[in-house]
């Protein structure tokens, strides 16, 4: 997105703390490979529907600062 604002690679480094050669692999994986498509790739979940729908009610009224809270509570 930011490329799509005019930012320079430089600017989207600095800002993203990140090398200048990382953002220039990813515009290019982005642009070339359509890596944010629904066809990019991914695995199938391990809950099934009910516990996903329980899983994303407790999240909404519980907030976790760290992932791993949320690994531990699942």
């Amino acid at each position: 997105m930011l490329r799509d604002e005019d930012w320079s690679t430089k600017m989207i480094a600095q800002a993203l703390r990140i090398h200048e050669t990382s953002v220039v692999r990813y515009i290019d994986d982005y642009l070339t490979n359509e890596k944010l498509t629904v066809n990019s790739g991914g695995s199938e979940g391990y809950l099934n529907p009910e516990q996903t729908k329980e899983l994303s009610s407790h999240i909404e009224n519980n907030l976790y600062h760290h992932n791993h809270q949320i690994v531990t509570y699942i």
